[in-house]
């Protein structure tokens, strides 16, 4: 448990009090569970390459929500009421999906660039929650999974040098109820990134490595129910980053 008491300043107009807060465990918390089919095929072409299709289904009851939040007075602190956040059971629900993934290195192209590479991921899923959207009484899907997700990693791999870049793409996808109100479901906008690594090993010693991450400079937003009712919005930039490594 984390308690944080705010005390009332008596010289100011507003009563600081109130933003006191609380994060408390839940002893009647039920284990989420559920059950699983999963069913896969595998074709490994050659030494390092392998084509790869999945589908699956789960069935989930209890799910838990960590994000929680109530007002409420905590027993040895009087009257005083805090915000308190809590992990609580939300409605059960489902999620299908099918997989596909493809692996190869290029050791069949001339030159440097038998050292190159590529894997590939694409993901669909439709899940379906017990739990309704408040404004609109429609049915919210699980928590976090997007309907279509992809990434493609191009990469180089030789005795010295490492390098990749990564490109990933989702759709929007259901974050929580807000926990102030739980009137409204807030979802994330499913940005698109590119990252990209260099790693050179100068001796058995000494590696240096080079990382630039958000290079199309995507945003996080959420917004509440509908993209023009923004709830946050956040801009980060692309950031560079340089590191050695030197083993004794």
């Amino acid at each position: 448990a984390r308690i944080n008491l705010v005390i009332d300043d008596p010289d100011t107009p507003e009563d600081e009090s109130e933003n006191s807060s609380a994060t408390l465990p839940n002893p009647s918390l039920e284990p989420q569970r559920g059950w699983n089919f999963d069913s896969s095929i595998e074709w490994y072409f050659n030494e390092t390459g392998a084509l790869a299709l999945g589908v699956f289904y789960k069935d989930l009851d209890n799910q838990i929500d960590t994000g929680y939040k109530y007002a409420d007075t905590i027993p040895g602190f009087g009257d005083q009421v805090f915000l308190i956040t809590t992990a609580t059971n939300i409605a059960g629900g489902w999620v299908k999906g099918v997989e596909l993934a493809y692996q190869q290195e290029f050791r069949f192209l001339p030159g440097f660039l038998a050292n190159t590479g590529m894997s590939f991921n694409y993901t669909w899923l439709d899940s379906k929650t017990d739990e309704l959207e408040p404004r609109t009484g429609e049915t919210l899907p699980l928590q976090g999974l997007s309907g279509d997700s992809f990434n493609v990693q191009l990469y180089y791999e030789d005795d010295k040098l490492s390098s990749r870049l990564l490109y990933n793409s989702r759709d929007d996808y259901y974050d929580r109820l807000d926990p102030y109100s739980r009137g409204t479901a807030i979802w994330n906008s499913g940005e698109p990134s590119l990252d990209f690594s260099l790693r050179y090993r100068f001796t058995e010693a000494f590696t240096a490595e080079f990382q630039v991450i958000n290079i199309l400079d995507s945003a996080k937003e959420e917004f509440a129910g509908f993209k023009q009712y923004v709830n946050s919005y956040n801009l980060y930039g692309t950031r560079y980053s340089l590191g050695a490594t030197y083993r004794f």
